[in-house]
């Protein structure tokens, strides 16, 4: 009879406690090739200490449980180290997060060469989904104020003129349909996160060719022609609409920032407390109180 995966994995329907798992490899020698010695390895740091079950470090107190066995060809030693927070609040997360920096920083200093693996990490999921709504809705609310503004400045034409030709090709590619326009007005769903912030800062000409510029400059007369001509400089959308009526300090840095976070999030990577409360930062900016 095989064994259950849920069982293999350790992964249980409900806990209130949070874990990270850590597989660590090393070469097998006469140096740390036990559960002993590896404990030894771990009290060289006078912050951390072990008590049976119990590991503490820098005041911040968790349980653990450590196992350690040979690889099929007897040449490393694999040592599975679970970590294990009182409880789900808070405050024992980050004694969790602390623990596990201990712990890191005491390996890595020894010396020795360990390959340090995290397999399981329950407190990066907690800060992922989390973080998940924050960043979906200040991502929805961008799409709602690019249309609704767009669309009230210079009325439906915005689509085919106030959109970079190069943006909607990177559009079409990536959608299911082919009519880029129909897409658009589909309330910008089909941009995504770094798209959007591409339609307001990318700048772009209205000039379709050097050849239309020239008609244009043959035919200027007036002063009042040659004003208009200068406008057809390469701008941002930010810089012919938004600019002048809405104030959004560093909205493009912010915006990079909470893309990169995104990735984060969406991919399953490690988010720490620090960096929910920097997406939190980023985030609020964008609600209404």
């Amino acid at each position: 009879m095989g064994i259950p995966l849920n069982y293999m994995l350790g992964v249980t329907k409900y806990f209130k406690s949070m874990k990270i798992e850590y597989i660590i490899v090393k070469e097998k020698n006469e140096i740390c090739s036990d559960r002993s010695t590896f404990l030894k390895l771990l009290e060289t740091n006078s912050d951390l200490e072990i008590d049976e079950d119990n590991l503490s470090y820098s005041e911040c107190e968790i349980t653990f449980s450590l196992t350690c066995e040979e690889s099929d060809d007897e040449s490393e030693i694999i040592f599975h180290l679970i970590i294990e927070s009182k409880d789900e609040i808070e405050n024992d997360l980050n004694n969790l997060n602390t623990v596990s920096r201990g712990i890191r920083k005491t390996i890595k200093g020894s010396g020795y060469s360990f390959q340090f693996n995290t397999i399981w990490d329950e407190t990066s999921q907690h800060y992922c989904k989390k973080s998940y709504p924050l960043i979906n809705t200040v991502e929805n609310l961008m799409r709602k104020l690019i249309f609704q503004f767009m669309l009230k400045s210079i009325g439906s034409k915005w689509i085919k003129e106030a959109f970079p030709q190069q943006l909607k090709q990177k559009i079409s590619q990536t959608a299911e349909r082919n009519d880029v326009e129909d897409l658009l007005k589909d309330s910008l769903y089909h941009a995504d996160f770094v798209q959007l912030i591409e339609l307001l800062f990318e700048r772009y000409t209205k000039v379709q060719s050097v050849n239309d510029l020239f008609k244009r400059l043959e035919n200027v007369e007036e002063f009042d022609e040659v004003e208009k001509i200068k406008n057809l400089k390469p701008q941002s959308n930010w810089e012919r609409y938004f600019s002048d009526l809405i104030e959004f300090e560093n909205l493009d840095e912010t915006w990079r920032t909470l893309y990169d976070y995104r990735n984060s999030v969406a991919h399953n990577k490690l988010i720490r407390k620090n960096d929910y409360d920097e997406i939190g930062i980023a985030t609020k900016k964008w609600t209404v109180s």
